[in-house]
């Protein structure tokens, strides 16, 4: 499971901010096309260590944050669909 989850299924990343900090945040984060959301910002990375550089230079805008890692539903519809795409 841990290889199928590191080839099909990516970790999201929140950050729990202001909404005011938002825009700072996507601002920062630009490469890696973060998402305003109701409870701040997320973003994608490929796995959760990617997420500590970004984190770092964000720190003093948010209040808090968690990594969701991606699960196995994750893999089964990425793995599917890249399987459709070669078809």
């Amino acid at each position: 499971p841990f290889e199928l989850k590191e080839r099909y299924a990516r970790d999201y990343v929140r950050l729990y901010c202001s909404p005011e900090k938002r825009g700072d945040i996507c601002a920062v984060l630009a490469e890696v096309s973060p998402q305003p959301e109701d409870f701040g910002v997320s973003f994608a990375v490929n796995a959760t260590v990617e997420a500590l550089p970004y984190l770092d230079r964000v720190k003093e805008h948010i209040g808090g944050f968690e990594v969701i890692q991606g699960n196995m539903d994750d893999v089964f519809l990425n793995a599917v669909g890249a399987e459709a795409q070669k078809e």
